[in-house]
C-alpha cells in the first residue's frame, strides 16, 4: 500500500520539474528573441575596462637630497579602440570611427598640439616612403656605414671598426654570430640586427606590419599605402585627400598595435594645452571613445646640468622589445637609453597600477569598480653635488667659447688671456674627491636637453637633426673659414660612396657624446707626469738626475728621428720638478729611452710605460676588462704597448693591402686586380681561396716583434700566398 502511495507524489514532482524547466526555456526564449536588442544595448552601455594607472618614475638627487630629475603631472588625449569598434558595427554610421579619428587629429593640429605619428608610411615632396627604411639608413649614417651594405656587412664593418679601436679582439671575429652579439651587447654597442636571419630589427618590424595587413613585402610604399587607403576594412572615404586618409590610418594603426588589449586606450597626444581638454570635453558626444588623462612625464628641473651623466628615456629600442615585454613592460612604456637613467632603469621604474571602471555607451566613465595604485619607482642618490656641477658646466663653456676667440676668461681665482684657438669646439671637466673617489662633477660641452626626448612626439626635427644628423656640409664650409684649417670640404668631410658627407675627423662637436668618459683623445704633455712615476719606480732616474735640455733631442734607438720641445727652445739643465713645471718635451724622452735600456732594450721593455698607464686606469692590460668603475657608459683607448700596436697593425694593414689588390698595382709591382671581399656569386673554391689569403695576411702580420718575423717584400708576398 505505501508503495502505491508514493508513485503518484513521483508523478507529481516530475511534472513540478518540467514545469519549471518550460518556464526557464520560455524566459530565455524571450530575453534572446524579444528583448534581444534591449539587453545588447544595455549591456554596450555598460562596459567594464580596466585603465592603467601609469606609476612615476624614481627620482634621481644629488648627495644632498637636491632634484636633478623627477616627474611632472601632464594630461594626455587617449583613445579606445573598442569603442571605435562599437560605431563601426551601427549600419547607420558606417564611417562613425573614421569621423572621430579625422575630427580629433584636426582638433589637435588646430591647436597646435604634437601628436603621436607613428604610422610607417610618410608622404616627402609627393614621394611615399618607409618610415622603417629611414630607420636603418640613419643608422648607417650615424655610424659611417655605407648605405648599399646590408644586415651582415654592417654588422661585420661596426665589429671590424671595434676590433681596430682595441676594443675586440681580432678573434672575436671568428665567434658565433649569436655569441659575438651577446659580446658586442656587454662592450656596450646594441646594432639593430637580427643575425640570426641578418635583418636589420626595423626590417623585421616592416615585414611583421605589412603581413599584418596582408600586403606583400616587396610592396612599395606608395603601393602598401594605397591598399590600405582603399581597403573595405578601413572603409575610408574615397573623397578624402590622401593627407585626410593618413590621418585616420595613424589612429586606426596605433590601436591596431595595441594587439589584443585594444580594449585599453592607446594615448594619442601629450602634455595638451587647457583649451584643447575643454574642447574634447563639450565635443564628448561627437568623440566617443576619445579621453583626457592625467599621467607622470620625467622632467629635468635643471634642463641642460649634468645631461650627459643623468642620460636620457626614449621609446623601447626594437631589439630589445621582446626582452622589456617579459618583464612587464608596456610596449609604448618610456625607458632609460643612456646615462644614470639606463644603468638604474630596474630601481627607477616604478608598479603600474589599474583602475577597473564602467563606462557608458559613449566611452565616458560613469563609475569606478576597482583600483589598486602605483608604486613609483626607487630615489637614487649620486655622489655629485649639484652647486658644483653648475660651476664646472658654466667654466666649461665659457673655456671653449672664449678660447675660440682669444677672449678673456675671468673667474673668482683670477683673470687668464691666452690666444685664440678657433678650432676649440668641445672638452670635458670632471672634478673628484681625492680622499674618497667619488665623482662631484662632471661635464661635457657641447650638451643637451633632457627634456627635449621625455615626450618623443615634441623633439623636432631641428633638434633632432642637431643631435644625430648635422648638416655637414654647412659646418664644414664654416669650420674652415673660422679656423683657417687646411684642407678642403672634401678632404675634411668627405662624401662617401652613398653620396653622404661624414665626419672623418670627428670635427663636429657632438652634443649626445660625452666627452669625458667616450671621447678619445691624446693625453698630450697631461701624461708626462705618469711617464715620471715610471721612471722613478724602475730607477731609469732618480728625483736628483739633471738632464742638459738644449731642445732638440735625439737617440741611437730612434735612427735619424729628431724631436723638439713644443716651445721650439731648450730649458738648460733640468729634473724632473723642473721638467714638469716647463713642461719639457726633451727630459721625458730621454727618461723613457733609459726606461727601455734599463729593461732590457727588447720587447718587453717597450711596455715600460705602459704597465704603470695601466695602474692608473689609462688602457688595460691585455686580457682583463677596461672599467673605472663608474655607472655610466665608457670608451677606453689603450696606452702604447707592443701587443696593442701590432694588433692594429694587423688590422688596419686593410686599408692599404685591399685597394692594392683591387687595383693591381702594389709600389712596384704590378698583377691581375683581385677583389678580395666576399661576394655572393663568388665560388666555393672562390670563397676558401679569399678567406685563406685574409686569414693568411693578417698572422704574417701577426708574427711582427717574434723570431718569425717576415722582414722582405719579397718574403711577404710569398708568405701570404704559400702559407
Amino acid at each position: 500500500m505505501e508503495e502505491k502511495k508514493n508513485i503518484p507524489r513521483l508523478d507529481t514532482i516530475k511534472k513540478i520539474v518540467l514545469v519549471v524547466f518550460a518556464v526557464i526555456l520560455a524566459k530565455i526564449l524571450y530575453l534572446t528573441t524579444v528583448k534581444y536588442q534591449h539587453y545588447t544595448e544595455l549591456a554596450q552601455s555598460k562596459t567594464y575596462k580596466n585603465l592603467t594607472i601609469e606609476a612615476p618614475r624614481g627620482e634621481i638627487r644629488d648627495r644632498y637630497g637636491r632634484l636633478l630629475a623627477g616627474n611632472k603631472n601632464q594630461f594626455a588625449v587617449k583613445i579606445s579602440g573598442d569603442s571605435l569598434n562599437k560605431q563601426d558595427k551601427d549600419k547607420d554610421s558606417k564611417d562613425g570611427s573614421n569621423e572621430i579619428a579625422l575630427n580629433l587629429i584636426n582638433l589637435l593640429e588646430k591647436n597646435g598640439e604634437e601628436y603621436v605619428d607613428e604610422f610607417p608610411i610618410y608622404v616627402e615632396n609627393g614621394k611615399y616612403f618607409y618610415t622603417y627604411d629611414k630607420e636603418v639608413n640613419d643608422y648607417k649614417k650615424e655610424n659611417n656605414i655605407p648605405l648599399k651594405y646590408n644586415a651582415k656587412q654592417t654588422f661585420y664593418k661596426i665589429v671590424d671598426d671595434l676590433i681596430a679601436s682595441g676594443t675586440l679582439d681580432s678573434k672575436d671575429r671568428d665567434l658565433d654570430p649569436v655569441d659575438l652579439q651577446a659580446k658586442l651587447n656587454e662592450k656596450g654597442y646594441y646594432p639593430p640586427i637580427l643575425v640570426s636571419k641578418w635583418l636589420f630589427t626595423a626590417q623585421r618590424d616592416k615585414y611583421d606590419w605589412l603581413e599584418s595587413y596582408d600586403i606583400e613585402k616587396t610592396d612599395t610604399a606608395r603601393e602598401a599605402f594605397l591598399k590600405l587607403r582603399n581597403s573595405e576594412k578601413l572603409g575610408i572615404d574615397k573623397n578624402l585627400s590622401d593627407a585626410d586618409a593618413r590621418k585616420i590610418m595613424l589612429v586606426k594603426d596605433l590601436i591596431k598595435s595595441q594587439g589584443y588589449s585594444q580594449y585599453s586606450p592607446v594615448t594619442v597626444a601629450k602634455n595638451i594645452k587647457e583649451n584643447t581638454i575643454a574642447q574634447i570635453e563639450e565635443n564628448s558626444i561627437n568623440l566617443p571613445g576619445v579621453t583626457v588623462d592625467s599621467q607622470p612625464v620625467r622632467y629635468y628641473p635643471n634642463k641642460e646640468l649634468a645631461s650627459h651623466v643623468l642620460g636620457y628615456l626614449g621609446k623601447i629600442p626594437s631589439v630589445k622589445v621582446d626582452e622589456y615585454l617579459e618583464k612587464g613592460y608596456n610596449k609604448d612604456d618610456m625607458v632609460g637609453l643612456s646615462g644614470i637613467e639606463k644603468y638604474y632603469e630596474e630601481q627607477l621604474n616604478g608598479e603600474d597600477g589599474y583602475k577597473q571602471v564602467q563606462v557608458d555607451a559613449f566611452g565616458r566613465i560613469s563609475g569606478e569598480i576597482d583600483s589598486k595604485e602605483p608604486v613609483s619607482g626607487d630615489t637614487v642618490y649620486l655622489s655629485f653635488d649639484l652647486e658644483l656641477q653648475k660651476v664646472a658646466q658654466d667654466a666649461l663653456k665659457q673655456v671653449v667659447t672664449k678660447a675660440q676667440s682669444g677672449a678673456t676668461l675671468k673667474s673668482k681665482l683670477g683673470d687668464v688671456s691666452a690666444s685664440a684657438v678657433p678650432k676649440a669646439k668641445s672638452g670635458a671637466i670632471i672634478a673628484i674627491d681625492v680622499k674618497t673617489g667619488d665623482t662631484l662633477a662632471m661635464a661635457s660641452y657641447p650638451d643637451f636637453d633632457p627634456n627635449d626626448f621625455a615626450i618623443p612626439s615634441e623633439l623636432s626635427t631641428e633638434k633632432y637633426n642637431e643631435y644625430f644628423n648635422p648638416d655637414l656640409e654647412s659646418f664644414g664650409v664654416k669650420h674652415i673659414q673660422s679656423t683657417g684649417a687646411r684642407g678642403t670640404l672634401d678632404e675634411l668631410f668627405p662624401i662617401n660612396d652613398d653620396g653622404v658627407r661624414i665626419d672623418k675627423y670627428d670635427l663636429y662637436p657632438r652634443s649626445m657624446l660625452n666627452y669625458a668618459t667616450q671621447g678619445f683623445v691624446p693625453p698630450g704633455s697631461t701624461f708626462k707626469p705618469l711617464t715620471a712615476v715610471a721612471g722613478l719606480m724602475d730607477g731609469a732616474i732618480t728625483e736628483n738626475d739633471t738632464v742638459n735640455d738644449v731642445g732638440l733631442w735625439s737617440s741611437e734607438y730612434t735612427g735619424s728621428q729628431v724631436l723638439e720641445n713644443f716651445q721650439k727652445i731648450g730649458h738648460g739643465v733640468t729634473d724632473v720638478r723642473k721638467a714638469l713645471e716647463v713642461s719639457s718635451n726633451y727630459f721625458f724622452y730621454e727618461t723613457a729611452i733609459r726606461l727601455y735600456v734599463k729593461n732590457g732594450a727588447n720587447i718587453d721593455a717597450l711596455n715600460s710605460i705602459a704597465r704603470y698607464a695601466w695602474k692608473f686606469g689609462l688602457g688595460v692590460e691585455q686580457g682583463k676588462t677596461a672599467s673605472t668603475g663608474i655607472q655610466i657608459y665608457e670608451n677606453f683607448g689603450q696606452t702604447y704597448n707592443f701587443v696593442s700596436w701590432r694588433k692594429s697593425l694587423s688590422e688596419n694593414a686593410k686599408y692599404t693591402i685591399v685597394p692594392a689588390l683591387e687595383a693591381g698595382v702594389y709600389e712596384h709591382y704590378k698583377f691581375v686586380p683581385f677583389d678580395i671581399k666576399d661576394i655572393s656569386s663568388d665560388s666555393d673554391n672562390l670563397k676558401i681561396l679569399k678567406t685563406n689569403l685574409k686569414n693568411n695576411i693578417k698572422e704574417t702580420l701577426l708574427k711582427v716583434g717574434t723570431q718569425e718575423q717576415i722582414s722582405g717584400q719579397t718574403e711577404y708576398a710569398n708568405n701570404i700566398i704559400d702559407a
